[in-house]
């Protein structure tokens, strides 16, 4: 059992479970704005919400596996299974919000903010002082918005990154600037630090880690295979240009595809100046698609994935 305590009286608040999960506090500082929370896990997935107002605190209405969060004024939930509410079907791998104070009056008035399609879905999102920063993972690509509201109204712009790499972006003082840290790597690039402020298209470049084996004439490609079940299966190939389809290059092949775990393009020194350099060809594969295609098949049974990686290695391209 896990009791949880106002630190400065030492006023019991809370009490799970021994079968629970955790029962945890936390304050956030939000645009000049204070949420105290309390969050009762009983699971892996699932939890109850609860915010503190004056001596009572009050249950956030929700599924039990969505994620709360904030945006100033506005209440942030991140769905994990669909959900219907107000005559209205949300998918699970959405981002919703809604102002905070009257959804806890039981106003439910919803805006979508993201919404995944059958081969993207929400990596990641931070803040900075006027502008959500959405990570949307595509085809197991990021590619990053811009999401401020503006009258009442959630408006979107694309940031300008590259088109194959792994992408990060964190706002640096949210209640301050809208400046922000992007990070940038992919096969051939080693990972970069960028500062930027949203908004304004120029970046600068601020560090790099060293390169460790030559990338010149070498190239990333995309493109998919199918599995026995019909599963489309996004992979990378790293490889010479101008390679010769005969079937006799040396290939080096890793996939993985379960628990929501994706596989992007990493610089690896090891695989570069070992196998690359040499002439070798690379393929990183998203079985089961990646979370960005299934984000909730990635986590059915594992035997269903096992069968996928058994069947799949005769209906390569030929490399």
């Amino acid at each position: 059992m896990e009791a949880l305590f106002l630190i400065g009286g030492g006023e019991h608040r809370f009490e799970g479970q021994t079968e629970d999960v955790s029962v945890s506090a936390a304050v956030a500082h939000d645009h000049g704005r204070i949420y105290e929370f309390i969050r009762h896990r009983k699971t892996f997935f699932t939890n109850e919400v609860y915010i503190r107002r004056g001596d009572e605190w009050v249950s956030i209405d929700k599924p039990d596996d969505a994620r709360v969060d904030t945006f100033g004024d506005q209440i942030l939930l991140r769905l994990r299974s669909d959900w219907t509410i107000g005559g209205r079907m949300y998918p699970a791998g959405a981002l919703l919000a809604a102002d905070f104070e009257a959804y806890l009056r039981g106003d439910h008035k919803l805006t979508v903010v993201f919404e995944p399609s059958e081969r993207k879905c929400l990596a990641d999102t931070s803040a900075t002082k006027n502008y959500l920063i959405i990570n949307e993972l595509e085809n197991v690509r990021n590619k990053l918005y811009l999401v401020r509201r503006e009258a009442g109204q959630w408006i979107r712009q694309a940031l300008d990154t590259p088109a194959l790499g792994s992408i990060h972006a964190w706002g640096i003082d949210p209640d301050e600037s809208d400046d922000y840290f992007l990070t940038v790597t992919d096969f051939l690039t080693p990972s970069s630090l960028y500062f930027g402020t949203a908004g304004q298209a120029e970046r600068e470049k601020l560090k790099s880690l060293p390169a460790f084996f030559a990338a010149d004439g070498l190239e990333i490609r995309q493109h998919e295979a199918s599995s026995k079940d019909g599963t489309p299966i996004p992979y990378f190939q790293v490889s010479r240009r101008n390679l010769n389809f005969d079937g006799k290059n040396p290939l080096l092949l890793y996939g993985y595809g379960g628990f929501e775990v994706s596989l992007l393009a990493n610089y690896m020194p090891a695989v570069g100046a070992a196998w690359l350099e040499r002439g070798g060809v690379y393929v990183l594969a998203n079985i089961r698609g990646g979370v960005s295609s299934d984000p909730i098949g990635t986590t059915r049974p594992v035997k269903k994935i096992v069968n996928v990686r058994t069947t799949t290695s005769s209906r390569w391209p030929r490399i």
